[in-house]
């Protein structure tokens, strides 16, 4: 693979696309927002973009079952639904669907198989689709505003492919809870996830003691955090722990969701996160070879979505951004300060140095023993 300062860079865009991911009324505006940044600060003249397509009913049915996605084509034409189904198939609440639903679902798939197979070719050394990386999908049911698991279906794409080792990196404030699922029981996916975990918060799983089955056991690690976490909190446990899974696990490339809800001041988040937390995650793991897949995810204030997201775009292909937003035609909207710039605010670091050490060291007791059972398969 290329080094870094040689990266070739895919971005997944088309015209309305952006109209499609914002679909979903809590996204409302967002990725037309980031794409309007993106190409104001000049970045769709240094990645090679390239079109989604909607993903056919057979390779969405690798993941999710026939019945569930017959249902959500029956909700994307707005057809009468059971509520007996409805329930069983997540189509309420959040996830009631809209018309549509399924193509929305299917194109930000098929998006996300586009920059995968740019991989897969080696067209790409690294391939984002931010309408990407809907993570709460699970095979047979809706979840947390996400329909059709995208991520799980690039994974499996990269398994068969010849990719033999998958590391999956989930730094939204929710749990990864569909993409965790999904290779539970596995080896070949190994899953991290840093995400906000307390008494009745969404999606209530990713415990520290959730660490796989089977052939999996020990392939998954959860790292739940109190609320508050700062971008110091943020980067000390990821240099610590997936530095270790990087050794351990050897991975051949890197699926990185890069939800934007642990940001600072986010209605659905907990976290006191700025972009800095982020990047720093992601030049980590632009660092070290191998190829990766960029997706979004959450992210409720669609302003601080566009920044962040711009501003990791530009990392991907090593630029240095101006800290003031260039003028294009959603200037105004970021006063009165006009920068890029994602500011904590006042929310106190429930992550007491105690708490972070003992969860490391659990982690890491984990992953001593994977080392060593792998050490004993290789003899």
């Amino acid at each position: 693979m290329a080094e870094r300062s040689d990266l070739r860079t895919v971005l997944i865009d088309a015209d309305k696309y952006a109209q499609v991911c914002d679909m979903v009324s809590q996204h409302k505006h967002r990725s037309l927002l980031l794409r309007s940044l993106v190409e104001a600060y000049g970045l769709l003249n240094q990645v090679l973009v390239l079109p989604p397509t909607i993903l056919p009913l057979q390779e969405l049915m690798k993941f999710h079952t026939q019945p569930y996605l017959k249902a959500l084509q029956r909700a994307s034409r707005q057809e009468s639904i059971e509520q007996e189904d409805r329930e069983a198939f997540g189509l309420e609440d959040e996830c009631a669907g809209f018309i549509n639903v399924y193509e929305h679902a299917a194109l930000i798939a098929g998006g996300t198989y586009v920059a995968v197979q740019s991989l897969i070719e080696g067209t790409a050394d690294v391939a984002m689709n931010w309408g990407g990386g809907r993570h709460h999908a699970k095979k047979d049911s809706a979840a947390g505003f996400c329909w059709i698991n995208d991520i799980v279906l690039g994974i499996l794409k990269l398994l068969e492919n010849g990719f033999q080792r998958v590391l999956y990196i989930d730094l939204d404030v929710h749990h990864g809870d569909g993409v965790e699922d999904a290779f539970l029981y596995s080896s070949k996916v190994f899953t991290v996830s840093i995400h906000h975990s307390s008494q009745g918060y969404f999606p209530g799983t990713g415990l520290l003691n959730q660490c796989g089955i089977g052939k999996g056991l020990n392939y998954c690690i959860n790292i739940p955090l109190q609320q508050g976490a700062t971008d110091e909190t943020l980067t000390y446990v990821f240099d610590r722990i997936i530095t270790a899974v990087k050794t351990v696990y050897r991975p051949d490339v890197c699926v990185l969701q890069l939800g934007a809800d642990g940001l600072a001041n986010d209605p659905l988040g907990k976290f006191n996160f700025t972009t800095n937390g982020l990047k720093h995650c992601l030049d980590s793991v632009l660092s070290w070879g191998i190829p990766v897949l960029m997706l979004g995810g959450g992210g409720y204030v669609p302003l601080n979505v566009a920044k962040c997201w711009t501003e990791l775009t530009a990392a991907a292909v090593r630029q240095q951004l101006p800290r003031d937003v260039p003028d294009h035609e959603y200037f105004p909207l970021y006063g009165p300060d006009f920068t890029i710039d994602i500011k904590p605010n006042g929310r106190p670091n429930d992550n007491t140095s105690d708490y972070v050490q003992v969860v490391c060291g659990i982690i890491e007791s984990r992953l001593s023993q994977l080392k060593e059972s792998n050490d004993m398969d290789v003899t």
